[in-house]
This record gives structure tokens, sequence and C-alpha cells, in this order.
């Protein structure tokens, strides 16, 4: 559940004391955890994040995630 949360810039909100730069290197590590663990259940939110996320680095990562999913299916 915490790596759902992770992959939600939303989640972030409750937490103002986490800037931006330190949202996407948590976000980074979350989509990192998801390949590693091969968590399909959260391959829709890392798709999410491929296509809409502001920060170039996150949607970046994501894309390359996204692909590797796809060689594994």
């Amino acid at each position: 559940e915490i790596l759902s949360r992770l992959l939600n810039r939303r989640y972030f909100t409750q937490f103002p004391a986490v800037d931006p730069q330190e949202q996407s290197h948590l976000i980074l590590a979350a989509i990192q955890a998801v390949k590693e663990l091969k968590e399909e259940s959260l391959y829709p939110a890392v798709e999410a994040l491929a296509s809409a996320d502001t920060n170039m680095n996150v949607r970046a990562a994501a894309m390359k995630a996204v692909e590797e999913f796809g060689k594994e299916r």
C-alpha cells in the first residue's frame, strides 16, 4: 500500500515539509521498487506517471518502466 501512495503526488500534500524535489526522489524510488518487485497491480499508477507527471525525470523513469513492463507481459 505504501508504494501505491508514493506513486501519487497528491499523497504528498499531507506533508508540506516534503518539497517537490524530495517528492520526485521518493516517486523515482517507488518506480524502481515496482520494477524490482514486479508488482503488476501498480503498473497502471506508473503508466499514469509516464503520461502526466510534472517532473521530466519522473516521466522518463516511468516511461522506461512501462517499456520494461511490456517486455515482461
